[in-house]
């Protein structure tokens, strides 16, 4: 090629690479959305999310010249194409066959979403990603504790208030959202040494806003895995005195400034994490052991399509006539495993739970390199996935694109490193 050619192809090169990254930027901050004083903050971000799809598909049809069938063949995206295909079939047998169309919809913007993101996370390297995390946890953390400084009254403060949801229509999603991100900005606080003592400040007031924007959110779910990720986090850390002492002092910073604003309330933190009331037959807990029954009993009746998919909602209502007057029927199951099985069978639910558990396998698998030393990286990207698969367990990420974007992003990040290990 000539020097004018050359040239050109590296800025178009130059171009499309920073369009690639704007691209995800513009994927992964689908959560700040506003509701637009909709029903549901899941519709706008749905309509976001779609629009955004169309664009970068067009995008990447005119600038990529790839062999898609190999990003089919990529374990994560056939077992989740194979859970849209099984989920298809369910909608025969739905009852209610709009619901179903309109969640198989969503579905599939979220597989487009899974399908783009892995092409454009191709030569990506994870400082982006880890850059990017940063940014993200550090907006959504400020928005929570805006909202709390914004509506704070010492002698009367609101606690675990629907205002602290942030971004989100749930103080939960909220919660599990910024813990979800922890492990990554963990990790980038550990990359950056002496030579940028400024931007580890930054990063170390980012971590001490998140936990104390968890904290605020109250989420039970959410304050026991944070014990357990610092925990982790000390134990894997324990060369690195110094990085795990400065953790361990801003939690406990975060935890007493949370005492301080909140001293007129009788609630703490630990106490609120480590209390589970199985007495009160109207306790969030005694909900979940419903909702887990129930889905039970629906899986048992109908194990290989299930009842529909977005059929929950529905059908939730046969398993609970013989119950107590106030039981309530929620439109998810609080478990993405159980809920997905009973919409889907257990075809589509294992399809589901491949999609997950082949990028985590891998990066368990990979976790020691031949020296049988740790592959840094890798222990706070299993750490992510351990927190997500907490998160479906008792909650319902599936259903929430501020969630399941974070997994999307996270499994195209994780193929981008497998890519770059298979090439060195």
């Amino acid at each position: 090629l000539t020097p004018p050619l050359t040239a050109g192809f590296f800025f178009l090169e130059k171009k499309y690479e920073f369009l690639d990254k704007l691209f995800i930027v513009l994927i992964a901050i689908t959560f700040i959305i506003p509701g637009f004083k909709s029903m549901d903050q899941k519709v706008p971000e749905m309509i976001y999310l779609s629009s955004i799809q169309v664009l970068i598909s067009v995008f990447i049809l005119f600038t990529k010249n790839l062999n898609y069938l190999t990003i089919i063949k990529n374990k994560s995206v056939l077992s989740f194409l194979l859970f849209l295909s099984f989920s298809f079939f369910s909608l025969f047998i739905a009852g209610n066959k709009q619901e179903s169309i309109i969640e198989l919809g969503y579905f599939f913007t979220i597989f487009v979403t899974l399908f783009n993101s892995i092409i454009l996370f191709r030569k990506k390297n994870i400082e982006f990603y880890c850059l990017l995390i940063t940014f993200l946890i550090f907006i959504e953390s400020f928005k929570v504790i805006f909202e709390f400084w914004k509506r704070f009254d010492y002698q009367n403060p609101l606690i675990r208030s629907q205002y602290y949801a942030g971004f989100s229509a749930n103080v939960n999603v909220t919660g599990f959202s910024i813990l979800f991100k922890l492990p990554i900005l963990f990790y980038t606080y550990l990359q950056f040494k002496g030579e940028k003592p400024l931007f580890k400040i930054l990063i170390a007031i980012t971590i001490f806003m998140s936990f104390f924007a968890i904290t605020l959110t109250y989420s039970r779910g959410a304050l026991l895995v944070l014990f357990l990720i610092i925990i982790l986090f000390t134990l894997f850390n324990f060369r690195r005195i110094k990085s795990s002492i400065i953790i361990i002092f801003i939690f406990i910073l975060s935890y007493g400034v949370n005492k301080i604003l909140l001293v007129n309330v009788n609630s703490d933190i630990f106490n609120r994490a480590t209390t589970i009331d199985l007495v009160d037959s109207f306790s969030s807990a005694n909900y979940r052991l419903g909702y887990y029954s129930d889905a039970i009993k629906a899986i048992k009746q109908k194990p290989i399509l299930g009842w529909g998919i977005g059929n929950w909602k529905i059908v939730g209502n046969l398993f609970t006539i013989d119950k107590r007057e106030e039981y309530e029927v929620g439109y998810h199951v609080h478990n993405d495993f159980l809920h997905i099985a009973a919409e889907t069978g257990i075809f589509g639910f294992s399809f589901y739970f491949l999609f997950l558990f082949y990028p985590a396998f891998y990066i368990l698998k990979n976790l020691f390199d031949n020296n049988f030393n740790f592959n840094e990286i890798y222990i706070y990207i299993f750490l992510t996935f351990f927190i997500f698969f907490v998160d479906s367990n008792l909650n319902f990420p599936r259903a929430r694109p501020t969630s399941i974007v974070n997994i999307c992003l996270l499994i195209a990040s994780t193929c981008s490193l497998i890519n770059t290990k298979k090439n060195e």
